[in-house]
């Protein structure tokens, strides 16, 4: 017996196979984890191999909307980032929100298991830096700059800016300060470049 859509639309359902206790995104197999295990295992492997683990998580995702969508989506960025939620939705890991800061992208996710646990932000970062390098097949990193018990605030960008942005949190900043440093900053060089 077996239930979920493997159609081709701009998200795909796992395909659950309950017959043969299998349940799949197409042709890559999948496993239900409970949020407390992936949290007591990332907590034991360390922050690089719980990055490591969530970009492949998301490179997983990233192939599947590369194939749908291709590399450069023609639909909209709303479209986009709604299919990048449903994938997202998919896994658990909460409901996505794109908010444009300027020229700044920070993925919002509301409601997820894994809000609340700053032993994860590694995780979670890895799993939308692998999403955006496999899909768009450019480099992306990512950081989370806002934490609280039922939402996270991960900005997706360069290394200089994600690197200043972790300096920022680190030091205590909140994620309107810290978009707020990276603008003042870039327009900085802008303007240097100008001259």
């Amino acid at each position: 017996m077996a239930f979920g859509s493997q159609g081709g639309g701009p998200a795909v359902a796992p395909l659950f196979e309950l017959d043969r206790g299998r349940v799949s995104f197409g042709a890559d197999a999948h496993l239900l984890v409970p949020a407390a295990a992936l949290l007591a295992i990332c907590r034991a492997a360390g922050e690089r191999a719980a990055r490591e683990l969530g970009r492949a998580t998301g490179e997983s995702v990233g192939r599947r909307l590369a194939k749908r969508l291709g590399s450069e989506p023609r639909e909209s960025f709303g479209e986009a980032v709604d299919a990048l939620g449903a994938e997202l939705g998919w896994l658990g890991l909460g409901a996505l929100v794109a908010e444009r800061w300027g020229e700044a992208l920070v993925f919002r996710i509301d409601g997820g298991p894994l809000d609340g646990h700053e032993e994860l932000d590694a995780l979670v970062s890895g799993i939308l830096e692998g999403v955006m390098d496999t899909w768009t097949g450019r480099a992306a990193h990512a950081v989370v700059i806002d934490r609280s018990a039922d939402r996270l605030r991960v900005l997706i960008g360069g290394p200089r800016a994600v690197g200043m942005a972790q300096a920022l949190v680190q030091a205590g900043a909140d994620h309107h300060e810290i978009v707020r440093r990276l603008h003042e900053h870039a327009d900085r060089r802008r303007d240097e470049d100008a001259e």
